[in-house]
């Protein structure tokens, strides 16, 4: 994925500290995937492909090596958990990029549609952006498969 760079279902992400108005964009990011396809959410991550680092996480942790790990995960957690709604199908993993630490935040394509952020917003992923789906034509189609099940891929209207 890193190789590859961002796409409709890759995200990269720097390592945001925990109090920047920044996390909106990983919010919005979880809200396009669950809406859509699901994808990956690489934290640690410059947009062209270059991993941070250690130290990068520590500042923006403000922790302990051992410990900015958890924090930060922990902090993923309570934010999908306070403004995604309804709650989105996510997992956490921390892994190891040529020694570097990178959070993978992997989100399935939820079957609770349309997920939105605390502020009611409502995203789809297409290409490698997070876009609101056009009122007339995508949004009745991602509430008519908000029941189904599937994912939602935008070739009915596209």
């Amino acid at each position: 994925d890193l190789a590859a760079g961002e796409n409709d279902e890759v995200e990269y992400k720097p390592f945001i500290e925990l109090d920047n108005a920044k996390w909106s964009e990983v919010v919005r990011s979880v809200v396009a995937f669950a809406n859509t396809n699901g994808g990956r959410i690489y934290l640690g991550v410059r947009n062209d492909g270059s991993l941070e680092g250690e130290v990068q996480l520590r500042k923006a942790v403000k922790s302990e090596a051992k410990q900015a790990i958890v924090t930060l995960m922990g902090h993923v957690r309570k934010l999908l958990a306070d403004r995604v709604k309804p709650g989105p199908p996510f997992q956490l993993d921390p892994i190891e990029v040529h020694g570097a630490p990178v959070i993978v935040i992997t989100v399935s394509s939820g079957d609770r549609r349309p997920y939105s952020t605390d502020q009611n917003e409502i995203f789809v992923r297409k290409g490698s952006s997070n876009l609101r789906p056009d009122p007339t034509s995508e949004l009745p189609l991602l509430l008519q498969r908000s029941g189904e099940g599937g994912a939602w891929d935008g070739e009915d209207v596209f």
